[in-house]
């Protein structure tokens, strides 16, 4: 098993990403539709963008060649030169293919990501600028998004004023936090703690790994996914996704800053339990989410990448080979599905019930990039190896 996922990541993960390279302004092209066509003047996004950086440091990080540092070092030109706003600080979180704005806005799931990639490129390289960019960014988050209830404030215009929750909280009504933002905050944090434990960092991941213990969890051991003004908990249907990747991505952070409790452990153990009982269709996929009348069954690209290390996490905490076969079971059902078997293909954002790919969405489009399935490959082959 070991050995195939590094094949797949080499051969056909990899490379798909490395050709997208955009040697004219930087980054990477912003959309490949689903015919494999390459769009290299649709528009690039900060989301998008600071994935890169990160999926190529992270392999630079793993296999320390000097083989995805220009790929790396690209990406991070287009995040600090074209993506970040010279005036009024942060990211736009939406640019042209040569960084003209087309979407101002400031939004705290972007800035985080763009916190997350600078500490890892930080880590590869030792930029003493990416450090500075990284912090920066962590300081105007802390600055003026925190909220003394525990939560962050999800969006702005581009001179910071707040602006109403819209992209993260998915339209539900009342909605004014998302775990979402909240789990990715957490995840850039730790990272930037673990490149560079500065006390204010390492502080506010511990506070947020507070807010996962005491309001994120609801009684049934799943997790609440959006909460309203006063961070009380919304009900909506269950996310299998992000009930996995935080299971896994709690316990990361609680490790890089030393608060891998006994609670923290068993709350995650719960969260991935409760995936591993519930989530799995009948072929082996983890479904997107529940309905009011069941289960949405289709298998996401990135429920499935997620899936596939949170299960094989609760495999090394419980020793239950229930959900090592799970892991194992999820990776065949991608290799056999979702990975797109045309060459120059990757994976397809989803398929149907009935195993037909979504040729709507696009194969690389400003959602869809390197980061969930590079992070998942090389996470699961550094915990087969005892590296993490």
């Amino acid at each position: 098993m070991r050995k195939h996922i590094e094949t797949h990541l080499l051969t056909r993960v990899v490379p798909f990403w490395m050709a997208l390279k955009d040697d004219k302004y930087d980054g990477f092209y912003g959309r490949v539709g689903a015919d494999l066509i390459v769009d290299k003047n649709a528009d690039k996004g900060l989301v998008q963008q600071a994935r890169h950086l990160y999926s190529f440091s992270r392999l630079e990080n793993h296999y320390q060649n000097g083989v995805y540092l220009p790929y790396a070092r690209s990406a991070y030109r287009f995040l600090t030169e074209k993506l970040a706003d010279p005036v009024h600080g942060g990211y736009w979180w939406i640019v042209g293919r040569t960084g003209t704005p087309v979407d101002r806005r400031k939004v705290t799931y972007g800035q985080g990501f763009a916190l997350y990639a600078l500490a890892e490129y930080y880590k590869a390289t030792k930029d003493e600028a990416a450090l500075a960019a990284a912090l920066q960014s962590f300081r105007r988050i802390e600055r003026l998004a925190a909220t003394p209830s525990g939560g962050y404030k999800e969006e702005f215009d581009e001179s910071w004023r707040e602006a109403p929750s819209r992209l993260l909280t998915d339209g539900i009504a009342g909605a004014t936090y998302s775990t979402n933002t909240l789990l990715h905050l957490l995840e850039a944090f730790s990272n930037l703690a673990a490149a560079a434990p500065y006390p204010d960092v390492v502080a506010a991941a511990s506070r947020l790994l507070k807010v996962f213990m005491e309001k994120v969890p609801r009684a049934d051991g799943t997790l609440s996914m959006y909460f309203d003004e006063g961070f009380e908990p919304l009900w909506t249907e269950r996310s299998y996704g992000h009930e996995i990747e935080a299971a896994w991505l709690v316990t990361d952070a609680a490790q890089a800053v030393d608060r891998n409790d006994a609670k923290i452990a068993a709350l995650t153990r719960s969260v991935a339990e409760s995936v591993l009982r519930d989530g799995i269709a009948g072929d082996h996929r983890v479904c997107y989410a529940t309905l009011k009348d069941g289960r949405d069954p289709t298998a996401v690209w990135w429920v499935q990448a997620e899936a596939m290390i949170g299960f094989y996490d609760l495999y090394k905490k419980s020793g239950d080979l229930t959900a090592l076969r799970a892991m194992e079971n999820v990776y065949r059902f991608c290799s056999e599905q979702l990975a797109d078997k045309r060459p120059r293909g990757e994976w397809f954002w989803s398929v149907d019930k009935d195993g037909r790919p979504n040729r709507e969405r696009g194969i690389a489009e400003l959602w869809k990039s390197s980061y969930h399935l590079v992070r998942s490959l090389v996470e699961l082959m550094e915990r087969i190896d005892g590296v993490k």
